[in-house]
């Protein structure tokens, strides 16, 4: 089912890109069709650009070449016209956030350039210590009546310029009668630290304006967040014990599933040797006991030959060793071995056998299933990278339609 799921998903990424393919081709034909040789530039502002045409009857046959395209440039009564336009709606956009150029309080609006008309802006304030190009300025020094400056902005449209002067008059940020206070508790602070800086230490002011002031230090409420971190821990850290566990169990099981056919193939050499059930789950357990490498099947066939020689009945504990492993395969190997001990069956050797095969043919089932879902997870970044080059080779296709 998973096979067919992963070919359906193929299936549809090829047609997906074939529709691409198709669209971007019929958009790029429509692009190369020039009625009457006319190709549109770019507009007032755009960059030049390139137009590839495919030119009959320049030479034998067809030739491609590709055909510079620079920006629409304006005429002389064009450009005047438009940058005086322009410097009678500057006032408007330049001022923001601000009700006028005449009450700044707040950053003004300097654009770099019009969107509309493709003309580009220099802004050259009078004073730069006051006012930046950037339209920011800071108003902490200014008197409460403001003060007035002149901003020259340049208009540049094609190679022609013209320069237009506007006057703003930056006012200092509104305060309150609370933050008005505090400033002038500030000011009045700044003063005595300056008078004190010979002092080690600053003495601040018991009284200030008729009032009696106390100081203490503000607490740093940042060790709030230790607690909630600590209590959101504590959530996190059940579930995460609960997804170890489940992959640490997952682990374990689809190791045992890995030994099982192994295991059951010893037992099928050793018991057709001759050597008797119990001898030969012993002597396997005794061959692992040698070997430095930790597998959870053996070491369960280890604790049970372990039983066996502290006088457990060898039916309990092969019953054991099925439900600590957990596994349905161990319970039907455990079953037949118990089965033996009850009625000494002479067909042990042709059930283990047949279990052998069943096994070896779920081992490979086992890799495949692995296998596939590998492919699966590697599925996704192969789609991602499809998609990530269809959208490299579509947008500028797109987008050079869409500009025509």
């Amino acid at each position: 089912m998973r096979k067919i799921s992963a070919d359906w998903r193929q299936a549809a990424c090829i047609l997906l890109g074939a529709l691409l393919c198709g669209v971007t081709w019929l958009a790029g034909r429509g692009d190369a069709e020039v009625e009457g040789g006319i190709l549109r530039r770019p507009s007032y502002g755009e960059e030049a650009r390139e137009e590839r045409l495919v030119v009959s009857g320049l030479t034998d046959g067809e030739v491609e070449i590709a055909v510079p395209l620079s920006g629409r440039e304006y005429t002389a009564e064009e450009a005047e016209r438009e940058m005086d336009r322009l410097a009678d709606e500057l006032p408007e956009q330049m001022r923001g956030d601000n009700p006028s150029l005449a009450k700044v309080r707040s950053p003004l609006n300097f654009p770099e350039e019009d969107g509309e008309t493709g003309i580009l802006l220099e802004w050259l304030p009078e004073d730069t210590d006051l006012l930046s190009a950037d339209g920011t300025f800071s108003g902490k020094e200014l008197p409460e009546e403001g003060k007035r400056t002149d901003v020259l902005v340049r208009l540049r449209a094609g190679e022609r310029e013209k320069e237009y002067r506007y006057t703003v008059t930056l006012l200092p940020p509104e305060t309150g009668v609370r933050e008005a206070e505090i400033s002038r508790f500030l000011d009045f602070v700044r003063a005595e630290d300056q008078e004190q800086r010979t002092s080690e230490n600053l003495r601040l002011p018991a009284e200030f304006d008729g009032k009696t002031l106390s100081y203490g230090r503000a607490e740093d409420s940042t060790f709030l967040i230790f607690p909630l971190l600590g209590i959101s821990a504590a959530l996190v850290l059940p579930v995460l014990d609960r997804q170890r566990e489940e992959e640490k169990k997952k682990k374990r099981e689809l190791e045992m599933m890995k030994d099982y056919p192994e295991i059951v193939s010893r037992m099928v050499v050793l018991t057709g040797a001759g050597l008797p059930v119990r001898r030969a789950f012993e002597q396997i357990a005794a061959e692992y006991g040698k070997s430095s490498e930790k597998h959870a099947a053996y070491e369960e066939m280890v604790r049970a030959a372990g039983l066996m020689s502290r006088g457990v009945p060898e039916i309990q504990a092969y019953e054991e060793f099925a439900s600590r492993c957990r596994c349905l395969p161990y319970r039907k190997l455990a079953g037949l071995l118990a089965q033996n001990v009850r009625n000494g069956s002479d067909r042990l050797r042709e059930a283990l056998e047949a279990e052998m095969d069943n096994a070896f043919e779920e081992r490979k089932n086992l890799a495949r299933r692995m296998g596939e879902e590998a492919s699966t997870r590697l599925l996704l970044p192969l789609v991602m990278m499809l998609l990530l080059v269809m959208i490299m080779v579509c947008v500028p296709a797109f987008l050079s339609f869409l500009a025509e």
